[in-house]
């Protein structure tokens, strides 16, 4: 009998370590990691509502439910300084893989590999951002079907309506723990009512959160927005997903790796590569479903996440390894509930090793790479706006517009708006000012005929080729010169230039 306990408490030792080692690795990445556009352009959100109510209104144009919002709506009610977002962020993550390494039923191994993984240390790690949370909850979920599952009535639908209200991929992993669910209430004979009692107050739980989701009627990306740009590609990029998530390996040579994939590159690349990928994907569904043959529990739960996956991949591109990494997920929380009844087989334990394994390469490169490279330059513009003469007028366009108002927090006159704004939203006025032709000039053009500069400055992540391409006429209206610029960021769009601007005198 002394032998067990010694076993179980050198794994629980040891399971204390590896989370000591992540939160270590978590803590260091998240140091290391500079805030980008969407980190920044949610807190721009949460910092500048009013009130819940608000903030409601102002993140229905993301598309994203609002439960990461509340949390750094919170958080900016003690501080205006954007950083703070990341101890929000690490919370979650440790929370996250606490879960995971002390309540999962995976072997000792798996458990070991899985938060040094590409996603669990970079893609939901460092970077602060709504998937965290979404994870936290969806492991709890899972831990209440397998361990409590005489408990789980009330908590099971608390849990799932947290987890709709944290993204869209949160929702559909909600969604798919409701199928899940209500298959196991049928299990017992004539229990068919009871099943489909149990998906209706499930599709009940998760409607507000998708009701969130919906685009309002003058969003910028409403449904007709996704069908104009709707092209046959995207059925090649439903296909690329399941490579892409279990095989996230990036373009090591590449500045910009981030959100590429060397293996679907180079199979693209080949004569044949829109088949070979189509029949990737393909292999893959029909290995995870073999693997998972024997609990039919598991198989409609990854049958109903991936079916809905693919259904919103129809039309909204699942093209960041952030999107795809739930497809990985969704096969681990399968795989969980599979050990609820059986215990994995050789083969399937030895197929999660393999991917893990590439997993934890792929996430030491990401990590390290974000460690001595700069992720974004968006809190340069400090150091940019300290360069400008006191009282000088300072403009930015709409996409810098983020940087600065976090950054500095105060509002800044924004181009194609014509006015001062502290974030953006993506409605109809958005849309239009961005499609204005030569909106630099025209935007410059009215600011000087409002008052007598001199100069203006202004800052963007926008250097002075794509501002030419962009407005062909603001070289010839305007004299631009270039005095600062931080480039090099993981990014691409993350860079940031200061130029001075003066009218030419014809313009005057």
């Amino acid at each position: 009998m002394k032998t067990p306990t010694l076993d179980i408490r050198n794994e629980r030792l040891l399971l204390w370590a590896v989370f000591g080692a992540y939160v270590l690795l978590l803590l260091m990445a998240l140091a290391n990691h500079e805030l980008w556009g969407d980190e920044i352009h949610s807190w721009n959100i949460a910092r500048s509502s009013h009130g819940l109510i608000d903030l409601l209104r102002n993140s229905r144009y993301e598309g994203h439910p609002p439960l990461w919002y509340v949390v750094l709506f919170s958080i900016t009610r003690i501080t205006h300084e954007p950083e703070y977002m990341k101890i929000a962020q690490a919370v979650f993550a440790m929370a996250m893989v606490f879960v995971l390494l002390f309540a999962s039923p995976f072997p000792l191994f798996i458990r070991v590999l899985i938060p040094f993984g590409y996603y669990f240390a970079f893609e939901y790690g460092a970077l602060s951002r709504n998937y965290a949370i979404a994870l936290v909850l969806a492991f709890l979920l899972a831990w209440l079907l397998v361990n409590r599952p005489r408990q789980q009535k009330v908590w099971f639908y608390v849990l799932a309506f947290l987890l709709a209200s944290t993204h869209l991929l949160g929702l559909l992993l909600a969604l798919s723990f409701c199928a899940y669910h209500a298959w196991e209430e049928r299990s017992a004979p004539g229990n068919w009512r009871r099943a489909l009692m149990h998906l209706a107050i499930g599709g009940l739980i998760c409607l507000p959160a998708a009701l969130q989701i919906a685009p309002p009627g003058d969003s910028q990306l409403n449904l007709r927005f996704w069908l104009d740009i709707w092209t046959e590609r995207q059925w090649d990029i439903i296909a690329q997903a399941p490579l892409k998530a279990f095989v996230p390996m990036p373009e090591t040579t590449d500045l910009h790796f981030w959100n590429t994939n060397t293996l679907v590159r180079r199979i693209m690349e080949g004569e044949h590569g829109v088949g070979v990928v189509r029949s990737c994907a393909l292999l893959l569904l029909a290995l995870w479903f073999f693997l998972l043959r024997k609990v039919r529990g598991s198989v409609v739960f990854l049958a109903t996440n991936v079916l809905l996956t693919a259904a919103v991949a129809f039309l909204f591109p699942l093209t960041s390894a952030r999107y795809v990494g739930f497809i990985w997920v969704g096969f681990l929380i399968a795989s969980w509930l599979y050990l609820r009844e059986r215990p994995l087989s050789r083969v399937h334990q030895l197929f999660l090793s393999v991917i893990l394994v590439i997993h934890v390469i792929a996430g030491a490169f990401a990590l390290n790479r974000d460690r001595t490279q700069p992720f974004s330059n968006a809190s340069k513009v400090r150091e940019l706006y300290a360069q400008v003469p006191a009282g000088a007028m300072v403009v930015t366009d709409y996409w810098c517009l983020n940087n600065l108002s976090a950054f500095l927090d105060r509002p800044f006159h924004c181009l194609e708006h014509r006015k001062e704004l502290t974030f953006l939203r993506w409605d109809q006025e958005l849309a239009k000012a961005t499609k204005q032709p030569n909106f630099y000039t025209s935007g410059l053009r009215e600011l000087w005929q409002r008052g007598a500069f001199a100069e203006v400055y202004m800052i963007s992540v926008n250097d002075p080729e794509y501002l030419r391409s962009r407005d062909s006429e603001v070289s010839e209206a305007y004299e631009l010169t270039l005095l600062d610029r931080h480039e090099g960021a993981i990014e691409g769009h993350s860079n940031v230039y200061l130029y001075r601007i003066r009218a030419r005198a014809e313009d005057k």
